[in-house]
């Protein structure tokens, strides 16, 4: 068997692809999109799904890249202030909004 690791991202098409979680402040406007939306059609709600989906996997990812980070790197102050900043700020924020 062959086995490969040629793993694709999935191209976006509501987060700019060089877009990086850096803050809040950068990410909101994106969530805010969402509340601004007019969902009254199939088409419309299909759309608002798949928009959301991408914007918390372009999320879940940078988590999971920041937990990684600090885990091969344990000495690393910066990696794991990191973290905990995602942690306890950034998902505190994050949490309140997708639970609307």
């Amino acid at each position: 068997m062959n086995y490969t690791a040629d793993i694709k991202k999935i191209e976006r098409h509501f987060i700019p692809v060089d877009f990086v979680v850096t803050d809040w402040q950068s990410l909101e406007p994106y969530f805010q999109k969402f509340t601004e939306r007019n969902i009254d059609t199939p088409r419309s709600i299909e759309q608002w799904l798949k928009d959301l989906s991408e914007l918390e996997a372009v999320v879940s990812e940078d988590a999971c890249w920041r937990q990684i980070k600090m885990t091969c790197d344990t000495e690393n102050k910066q990696l794991e202030e990191a973290f905990n900043f995602f942690c306890w700020k950034f998902n505190q924020k994050f949490s309140r909004i997708t639970m609307r």
